[in-house]
């Protein structure tokens, strides 16, 4: 996981570390073949969305 930055642009990973930081995920849910998720979260505004990915062995996602 020590590259799962580089996933993403650097605004959006910070922003999610926010989020994860100030307990605004929730629900994470890891899907029987253990590679695709989704969560619940808390944006601004109230609004709350779901987040859908894959994560894969060889660090892709």
């Amino acid at each position: 996981m020590s590259r799962w930055h580089r996933l993403f642009p650097e605004r959006v990973f910070d922003r999610g570390e926010i989020y994860y930081g100030n307990d605004m995920v929730e629900n994470i849910q890891l899907a029987q073949d253990q590679e695709h998720f989704t969560a619940q979260v808390q944006g601004g505004m109230g609004r709350s969305y779901t987040v859908t990915g894959s994560l894969r062995l060889d660090g892709r996602a």
